[in-house]
C-alpha cells in the first residue's frame, strides 16, 4: 500500500513470518487494522464517499427541483395495503438510513481515534527518538521553505506534536503510565487535556469525535420532503363543441325534450348548501372541455389552456309601486278566486324598457311566502326579445297588493360566448384523461360575444336563438311539490329564496338581497345546464379541433436536500478527512514507534517485565499515600474514620499498623493520587530499547548515591511485607 512503508503492513506476510518448530507461522508485529493502510484507506474512502454523496444529491436537488418524488404516507399505521407499506418503507430511506450510516461511520472513526489515543503512552515513552526524528525532518522542511508563508509550516501538522524549547531526554510518568484520556466524562474536557499535554493530534481527534456526535441527527435532517408546483408544456385538444339542438333535446332525440332539473339540484347543493361545482363549471361560466392531445392520462394536477366559455347574465330592474299605477303606465287588478282557500288573483301590468308585460299570481293566507319566476318571450326585437323576472313577498291582507316586502324584478337575459384561459384541477381519484374529472380553479376572459338576444333579425330564427328563447321560456315551468313548504315557488324561485336565506336569514325578502340571489342563481343554473347537455362530442359532426399548447402544473411532494444540515455534515466530514490525512502522515512517520505498543494486560506485563524501576515506583506511590494518610490521621479527632482507617488503633492487636496500612491502600485510588501529585507524576519515564522494558527515575534524587530502595525518600514498607501481612 502507498499509505505506509512495507514494514507497516496490517496483514502478515507469510514469507516474512517466523517458522515455529511445529511448522506453524509466527506472525510479526503489525499495526492495528484501524491504523493500518487498509483501515485508514477505508476511512478516507468512506469520508470522501459521504462528502461526494451529499454534494451530488444537493446538485440534483437544485437542478431538478428535488431528487425524487416522496408520496405522502397515511397517518394511520393501519391504513392501506402493500402499496402503503412500500411508501412507509421509502420514507425510511431519507430519515433513518442516513442517520444509521453516520452512526456506523462514527463508530468506525471512533475506533481509529481510540487506538491512536491508546498508543499515545508508548509514543511518550520513546520521546527522545521520536522528537529527534521530528526535529530533523522539521529542520529540512524549514530549510526548503524559507520564504513566504511556507516558512511557517509547523511540525504539528506532520507529527502530531510540536517541540518547543530545549529537548528533554525523558518523558514523565504523568504523560505515560499515568496518562488517562477517558477520566473526564465531558468529551471536550479530554480534548483540552490532550492539547495541554501537547498531544495535538489526539486533541484534534477528540474534537472531531465530539463533532461526529452531531452528525447522526444532522444526517437524518439532510433530506426532507416538500410540496412544490412543477410546470411543463402539454399539447391540448378541445374535443367538444356547443350544440344548441342537442341542448334542447335529451340525448339528441327530438321527441324527448331535455330537462334542466338536474342543474337545479346541483346548483342548490352548491350555492345554498356548500356542495361542489359541476366539472368544467363555475357559478358564472360553462367551459368547453379539452384533454391532452395524445389521449393518454396525465398525473393529478392543474391544466391551463385557452377555450370557450358560455355564461348567462340578467340585467334586472325593480318594478316599483309607482310603475304599477295608470300614471306610471301600469296597473294591478285584484280578483277573488272564490275558493275554499280564499285565494286571490293579483294581475300586474307594467312596461319594462319597451316591453309590455302582464303577469299574475294567486295569493292566499297559506302558504304565507311567495317566490315565483315568470318569463315573456314576446317582447319586440328592439327591446331585447324576452324578459325573465321574479315576484316575491309575504302575504298580508292589509297591503294594497296583499303582499308585504314586495319585490318585482324584470330582467333582460343575456347569453355570452367568451374566449379565455381556464385552469382546471384534475382529480386524483379518477382517470385524468376523462374531462369530467376536472374542476375549474381559475379563469380570465380575453374576448366576449353576445349570443342572445340576437344582434340582428337575420339570426333571430337560428337554432341557437330558438334554443335560448325556449330555454328561458321553460324555466318557470319547473315547479316543486313539497307539501310541507311554507312558501309558494317554482324551482328557480325556491333556489332564489334559499340563497337569500343563506345570505340574510333575518330578512331574506330584502329587495337588494333578493335581486342578488336571483341573478346569481340564474347564472349558476344556466352554466350547469350547458355543461350537462349542450356539448357535442360526436367526432363526425365536430368541426376539426385545433391543437394548442397549454400548461400542466403538477403538485408533487419532492425530496430536497436541506442546505443547513448538508453544509454542517460536509464541513464536519471535511474536517474529519483532513484530520485523517494528518493521522496517516503521523502513523507513516512513527510506524516503528507505534509497533512497540502492547495491548491488553499481557502486553502491559511484557513492558514491565524485568523492570525494577516499576516496582520501586509503585512502592513510592504506596508510601506517599500512607504518609499523607498518617498526616491526616494525626491532625484529625480521635475515632474519625479516614479512608478505611480510624485515628485510634486498638491496643494489644497484633499488626495493627500493618492492617491499617493495608486497608488504607485498598481504599485509595493509587493512580489518581500519583497523577495529581507532582512529585510522583514528574518522575522520568522512558522505554529501554535494549531490554524492551519501562524505566522510571526520580529526577530529584542523586542516583549515584541512592539505592533503588530509597527512591521515594520515605519508604516504610516493601511490597513483600504488605503481602505477608
Amino acid at each position: 500500500m502507498w499509505l505506509f512503508p512495507q514494514k507497516g503492513r496490517a496483514r502478515a506476510d507469510p514469507k516474512s513470518a517466523t517458522k515455529k518448530p511445529n511448522g506453524d507461522l509466527v506472525a510479526p508485529k503489525t499495526l492495528p487494522f484501524v491504523l493500518s493502510a487498509w483501515g485508514t484507506g477505508l476511512q478516507l474512502g468512506a469520508q470522501s464517499a459521504i462528502i461526494l454523496a451529499v454534494l451530488i444529491l444537493w446538485g440534483i436537488s437544485l437542478a431538478k427541483n428535488g431528487i425524487t418524488s416522496a408520496p405522502e404516507v397515511p397517518a394511520s399505521l393501519f391504513q392501506g395495503g402493500a402499496d402503503t407499506a412500500l411508501l412507509k418503507a421509502r420514507s425510511v430511506l431519507w430519515t433513518w438510513i442516513p442517520g444509521l450510516i453516520m452512526s456506523l461511520y462514527s463508530a468506525f472513526c471512533g475506533a481509529m481515534f481510540d487506538k491512536l489515543t491508546s498508543h499515545q503512552p508508548i509514543m511518550e515513552l520513546q520521546q527522545p527518538a521520536a522528537r529527534q526524528d521530528t526535529c530533523t525532518t522539521c529542520h529540512a522542511v524549514h530549510e526548503r521553505h524559507r520564504k513566504g508563508w511556507r516558512r511557517l509550516v509547523p511540525s504539528i501538522l506532520l507529527y502530531g506534536h510540536r517541540q518547543t524549547g530545549p529537548l528533554k531526554d525523558k518523558s514523565t510518568a504523568g504523560m505515560t503510565i499515568l496518562l488517562d484520556y477517558t477520566e473526564h466524562w465531558i468529551p471536550i474536557a479530554n480534548s483540552i487535556f490532550a492539547f495541554r499535554n501537547r498531544h495535538h493530534l489526539v486533541g484534534a481527534c477528540m474534537l472531531i469525535r465530539v463533532l461526529l456526535l452531531f452528525t447522526n441527527g444532522l444526517a437524518s435532517s439532510v433530506l426532507s420532503p416538500a410540496v412544490i408546483m412543477l410546470e411543463s408544456d402539454i399539447n391540448l385538444r378541445s374535443f367538444a363543441y356547443f350544440d344548441g339542438w342537442l341542448a334542447s333535446t335529451k340525448y339528441g332525440d327530438s321527441n324527448t325534450p331535455s330537462t334542466v332539473r338536474p342543474a337545479f339540484d346541483i346548483v342548490s347543493a352548491n350555492l345554498a348548501h356548500g356542495g361542489s361545482q359541476y366539472p368544467w363549471t363555475t357559478a358564472n361560466y360553462s367551459f368547453t372541455p379539452f384533454r391532452p392531445a395524445t389521449g393518454g392520462s396525465v398525473p393529478p394536477g392543474n391544466l391551463t389552456g385557452q377555450t370557450f366559455a358560455f355564461s348567462g347574465v340578467l340585467d334586472c330592474v325593480r318594478i316599483e309601486n309607482e310603475k304599477l299605477v295608470p300614471s306610471g303606465g301600469g296597473s294591478v287588478v285584484v280578483t277573488p278566486n272564490n275558493d275554499k282557500a280564499n285565494s286571490t288573483f293579483v294581475d300586474f301590468t307594467f312596461t319594462d324598457r319597451g316591453c309590455e308585460i302582464t303577469q299574475h299570481v294567486l295569493v292566499a293566507a297559506f302558504p304565507p311566502r311567495y317566490s315565483v319566476t315568470w318569463a315573456n318571450s314576446s317582447c319586440p326585437f328592439e327591446s331585447g326579445s324576452a324578459r325573465y323576472g321574479l315576484l316575491a313577498g309575504q302575504y298580508d291582507a292589509s297591503e294594497q297588493f296583499l303582499l308585504a316586502n314586495f319585490s318585482l324584478l324584470s330582467c333582460k337575459p343575456f347569453i355570452y360566448n367568451s374566449t379565455g384561459t381556464v385552469t382546471v384541477t384534475l382529480s386524483d381519484q379518477e382517470n385524468t384523461a376523462v374531462p369530467n374529472a376536472a374542476n375549474v380553479t381559475g379563469y380570465s376572459v380575453i374576448h366576449s360575444d353576445i349570443l342572445y338576444p340576437p344582434i340582428n333579425a337575420t339570426v333571430l330564427g337560428s337554432y341557437q336563438s330558438d334554443f335560448f328563447r325556449g330555454w328561458i321560456t321553460n324555466l318557470p315551468l319547473y315547479s316543486i311539490n313539497d307539501p310541507f313548504a311554507s312558501y309558494y315557488s317554482d324551482n328557480m324561485g325556491e333556489l332564489t329564496y334559499s340563497l337569500a336565506v343563506h345570505r340574510n336569514a333575518s330578512y331574506p325578502f330584502d329587495k337588494e338581497v333578493m335581486q342578488g340571489a336571483f341573478t346569481t342563481a340564474y347564472g349558476a343554473v344556466f352554466a350547469t345546464a350547458i355543461s350537462l347537455s349542450a356539448y357535442n362530442e360526436n367526432t363526425t359532426t365536430n368541426p376539426q379541433p385545433g391543437d394548442f399548447v397549454g400548461r400542466l402544473t403538477v403538485t408533487d411532494r419532492r425530496l430536497f436536500v436541506v442546505p443547513g444540515p448538508a453544509i454542517a455534515v460536509v464541513t464536519i466530514m471535511t474536517l474529519t478527512l483532513l484530520i485523517t490525512l494528518w493521522l496517516v502522515r503521523y502513523v507513516r512517520t512513527h510506524q516503528e514507534q507505534l509497533l512497540k505498543n502492547q495491548d491488553l494486560i499481557f502486553g502491559h506485563a511484557l513492558l514491565v517485565d524485568k523492570s525494577d524501576d516499576v516496582s520501586g515506583y509503585l512502592r513510592a506511590v504506596r508510601n506517599d499515600v500512607l504518609l499523607k494518610e498518617k498526616q491526616r490521621i494525626a491532625t484529625s479527632p480521635a475515632g474519625t474514620v479516614l479512608n478505611g482507617a480510624t485515628t485510634k488503633v486498638e491496643e494489644g492487636k497484633a499488626g495493627g499498623d500493618r492492617d491499617r496500612d493495608k486497608r488504607i491502600l485498598e481504599k485509595s485510588d493509587l493512580r489518581d493520587h500519583a497523577a495529581h501529585t507532582s512529585a510522583l507524576s514528574g518522575w522520568e519515564c522512558w522505554l529501554d530499547d535494549e531490554k524492551q522494558t519501562i524505566r522510571l527515575r526520580n529526577p530529584h534524587i542523586d542516583h549515584a548515591e541512592k539505592n533503588p530502595g530509597e527512591l521515594s525518600g520515605f519508604l516504610e514498607y516493601s511490597c513483600e511485607d504488605m503481602d505477608a501481612s
